[in-house]
């Protein structure tokens, strides 16, 4: 291939070729269960405690946990779903990490992404945890394993001038159970050496990169037959896969999240999480604007089969479904892109590379209707008092989805004139959720 094109990485099925049936059941091994017993075997002040380490904000998001097939206000839902669209649109790399691509343009989750998921340390520390006099005699746990029931036990079986070591315990009990666990059996054995890091330097050592790497090797023994059985395990905490997934694009964020504080780590942002139909999930990619936030960040290795698509994306090009399906990007197209994007204002709009997956997924006409309610409820459509503005196929300039055909609100969801905007967008996300 000559200097005016690059070569993009392989892609895990071509565009418009990926698995286009919903998972059938997704085993997820994290469990939230000791978070209620603990606190109360620990007590007000020494939770507290526990609260302010770096569990902290796992123990908000476990604390919102719903589970199963919960749609409520009041928790977390791991989503299945989700995390099988991501796996048919994994780009093929050999780094420590693994790769996305949606709505054509690549995303990363390397160790960064999962400690800014779960504000677990991932890095070795040169800080010495100060030293405690407390010599922390812990007889249920001398073994060389352990189980997490082992360490509830001793928990329990502590004093209460023995906080220090009840804390470190329930740490490491909390780590093991939500992060590190690789089957659904609880009793699974952790090594010793576990519990001697909860004596020595449970604070900083690097228990993320530890899940993390539980993470991505689960994700990458999945195979196809898996993907088109749609029947597989992910070990380690996968909830932090999608819950980057939701924080990446603002759209699915919006359409299948309630945002609590945007600020710090993510677990602890979402009040709750929705759990969509794989369908669902395909309509807002195909959906205009289907925006996508990854910081990439730089490559030590500039030689890497990505650090060149990376260095395009970071300078504002947008790799198009045209440049996967011919696995390669014409650089020449790619500098007029950038100089003609750079520095203007983007208003959300980009073309289409035709229409993707119209035989296996949505006919023509429910994908219109599908586009017409998710835009609505992510603010592309105008939805107002007035029932002409709120109608696609008023005599205003038809409202178009991404393949160019002009999108005729089906009647049964076209917003009712005497109804609020708030009460339209709740409707329209009932409509969503069922797709």
């Amino acid at each position: 291939m000559t200097d005016r094109y690059l070569q993009l990485p392989p892609i895990r099925y071509k565009i418009g070729e990926e698995v286009n049936k919903p998972a059938k059941g997704i085993n997820n091994f994290s469990s939230f269960e000791y978070l209620n017993e603990l606190r109360g075997i620990l007590g007000g002040s020494l939770f507290s405690r526990l609260e302010n380490t770096f569990l902290g904000p796992i123990i908000i998001a476990g604390s919102r946990k719903g589970g199963g097939a919960q749609r409520s206000d009041d928790g977390l839902g791991f989503s299945g779903q989700l995390i099988h669209f991501l796996l048919s649109r994994q780009i093929k790399t050999t780094r420590e990490e693994v790769w996305f691509h949606f709505d054509g343009q690549p995303m990363r989750f390397s160790l960064r992404e999962f400690h800014l998921v779960t504000g677990l340390p991932c890095w070795e520390t040169e800080e010495e945890e100060a030293p405690i006099e407390d010599q922390f005699v812990w007889p249920l746990c001398n073994d060389d394993t352990h189980t997490c029931g082992d360490l509830l036990k001793q928990i329990k079986e502590l004093g209460a001038n023995e906080e220090e070591g009840k804390l470190r315990l329930a740490m490491l009990l909390l780590i093991e159970s939500i992060f590190l666990m690789p089957y659904t059996n609880l009793k699974f054995k952790f090594p010793r050496s576990y519990v001697e890091i909860a004596r020595s330097n449970i604070t900083s050592y690097p228990w993320g990169e530890v899940s993390f790497k539980i993470l991505i090797s689960s994700i990458n023994s999945v195979c196809d037959s898996d993907l088109n059985k749609g029947k597989y395990s992910i070990k380690g905490f996968p909830m932090a896969l999608q819950l980057w997934f939701l924080a990446s694009v603002p759209n699915l964020e919006v359409a299948f999240a309630r945002l609590g504080n945007p600020s710090g780590f993510v677990c602890a942002r979402y009040l709750c999480t929705h759990l969509p139909t794989f369908r669902a999930v395909w309509v807002v990619e195909r959906s205009k604007d289907a925006k996508v936030i990854s910081v990439l960040g730089d490559f030590d290795d500039k030689n890497d089969d990505l650090a060149a698509v990376v260095t395009l994306v970071n300078r504002g090009y947008r790799v198009s479904e045209i440049d996967w399906s011919r696995n390669f990007i014409d650089l020449e197209e790619a500098e007029k892109f950038i100089s003609l994007t750079c520095g203007a204002q983007n208003d959300g709009s980009h073309e289409t590379n035709g229409d993707v997956g119209e035989d296996t997924l949505p006919s023509p006409l429910e994908e219109e209707q599908d586009l017409w309610c998710v835009e609505t409820l992510l603010g592309f459509q105008d939805v107002t008092k007035s029932s002409d503005d709120a109608h696609p196929s008023s005599t205003k300039a038809p409202y178009q989805t991404r393949s160019g055909r002009p999108i005729v609100a089906p009647s049964k969801f076209t917003p009712d004139s005497s109804n609020e905007l708030k009460h339209t967008t709740k409707v329209q996300k009932q409509r969503l959720l069922s797709i």
